[in-house]
This record gives structure tokens, C-alpha cells and sequence, in this order.
């Protein structure tokens, strides 16, 4: 299970998975439509791709079948190995915030745990940003349905 802090208005989070620093940013950044749950993005069923652009500027993004995409965040830094930071646009009652000073922020560290394995430390903060009811937000992304649900798949599709 994952240790989760959810004080003040950030949400941390830490895996342990088998492999190196880079195997398990590759997987997060190029894989995150292999492992990101279905039922966790705006399209459902009618998904064809989800995808972080692994690149500072990049798009986190989803592509519907009929090929309407909605970027739900912006890739602010991406050091391949190491971390990845982006903007989460997505408010308390699933809408896309346009404004990126209302959006929260996402950072995921890779750092090499033993010969063998990778700590994956996942901060979400700046949930006030999103205003209203932030503290249900922040309670609700902490509790088990929310990132410790999609890092339970991440570190399934990982391997351990």
C-alpha cells in the first residue's frame, strides 16, 4: 500500500517498483495510457488514447475515438529519470479549469531505492487553488479511490 500525508492542501504519495529510475519514468510519462484507469478519464468507452507529452510545454491529454481531444494539464518540467511536473486543470466536479492559476500542481520524483527498485514519490499540491470545497477535493484524491487507487495501477502495470 502506499504512504499517503494529506495535510494542508497537498495530497503525497510513495511507491515502491521494481526496475530503474528511467524504466519507471518511461512508464509513467510514455505508458500512462497503459496504465491510467479507464473509468478515470472523461471519454469512458469512448477512449483511444491518453498520454502525457513527456516534454516541458508538453499536453496531458486525452484523444476520444471519434478524435476530439481534451487536455486536462500542461507538462511544466520533464527530466526523464528523474521528475516530471505538471499543471492539473481538472476541478473538484470533473471540469476542465482554463485558467492555470486555478490549477493545481502534480510533481512525480523517480529516485533509485536499493540495486533494484524505484521510489516513485507522486506530491499533488496547490489543491486550494481550485477553490470551493478544496479540502473535500484534497480528502477525496488522499482516500482510496484517488491516487493511491491509480498508483495501485501503475505499480501493477510495473510488476509488483
Amino acid at each position: 500500500m502506499s504512504e499517503t500525508d494529506d495535510t494542508e492542501d497537498h495530497v503525497t504519495l510513495a511507491v515502491t517498483i521494481p526496475g530503474t529510475p528511467e524504466a519507471a519514468y518511461r512508464l509513467f510519462v510514455d505508458g500512462f495510457g497503459t496504465w491510467w484507469p479507464t473509468e478515470y478519464t472523461f471519454c469512458g468507452e469512448n477512449l483511444a488514447a491518453i498520454a502525457i507529452e513527456g516534454v516541458d510545454g508538453g499536453r496531458c491529454f486525452e484523444r476520444a475515438i471519434n478524435g476530439r481531444e481534451l487536455v486536462w494539464g500542461t507538462v511544466t518540467l520533464a527530466e526523464p529519470g528523474q521528475a516530471l511536473i505538471f499543471r492539473w486543470h481538472i476541478t473538484a466536479d470533473r471540469q476542465i479549469e482554463a485558467d492555470p492559476d486555478r490549477a493545481s500542481e502534480v510533481a512525480v520524483a523517480f529516485q533509485a531505492a536499493g540495486d533494484s527498485d524505484t521510489t516513485v514519490m507522486l506530491v499533488h499540491s496547490g489543491l486550494s487553488r481550485h477553490g470551493g470545497d478544496w479540502a473535500g477535493y484534497r480528502a477525496a484524491m488522499a482516500s482510496e479511490q484517488g491516487w493511491p487507487y491509480c498508483l495501485d495501477h501503475f505499480r501493477a502495470a510495473a510488476g509488483s
